[in-house]
This record gives C-alpha cells, structure tokens and sequence, in this order.
C-alpha cells in the first residue's frame, strides 16, 4: 500500500487532485470521514507532501519513578484508508502481503 500510494502521489493529476484540492474537501465534505474515499485518501497526500507528520515531538515518559524526555515523530498511519479499501474487498481485508502490481 505504501508503495502504490508514494507513485500516485507523484503523479501530477493525483497530486493535484488530492493533495492541492484536497484539503478543501475535507474541510467541506458532509460524510463520515471514515466512509469517504476521497477524504481518506487526501488525508495521506497531505500528510506525505505537508511534512505535518515529520515533525519532531517530545513527550515525557515516567520510568521507574523518573521522568524522561523523548523525542519522537507522529507518522502516517493509514489505517482509516486500509479499512476503507478492504470493506468491500475480501483479498485486502487481512494483513497478508499483497504485491503492488
């Protein structure tokens, strides 16, 4: 999934599509964003063309009593799109690998 969706993202007509107008969707779109192909799918683009998600956080951690800073990236987990795409789709509906052709 990873694969397919970096070679649209760089393909002019998807990256247009999704990622410049797509922002504008999502800000606009009345379904349930879990249930909206298209939201789902401009969420990754903004996130892969954005770097929203590339940005480096800390966050405390208390171990044994000690309080600690770690740095760590938030990440694009397209896990709203994956069950999106294998609702209605029985080969992507587990965790199998599947080949990107």
């Amino acid at each position: 999934m990873n694969s397919v969706l970096q070679v649209l993202n760089s393909l002019p007509e998807y990256h247009h599509q999704y990622y410049e107008k797509g922002m504008q969707h999502i800000e606009t779109c009345k379904k349930i964003p879990g249930d909206c192909f298209y939201c789902q799918v401009s969420k990754i683009f903004c996130g892969l063309n954005s770097g929203v998600y590339s940005k480096k956080l800390n966050k405390t951690l208390l171990i044994n009593e000690i309080e600690t800073e770690e740095e760590y990236q938030e990440g694009i987990k397209p896990f709203d799109f994956k069950i999106l795409i294998a609702k209605d789709n029985q080969e992507f509906s587990s965790s199998r690998q599947q080949d990107a052709l």
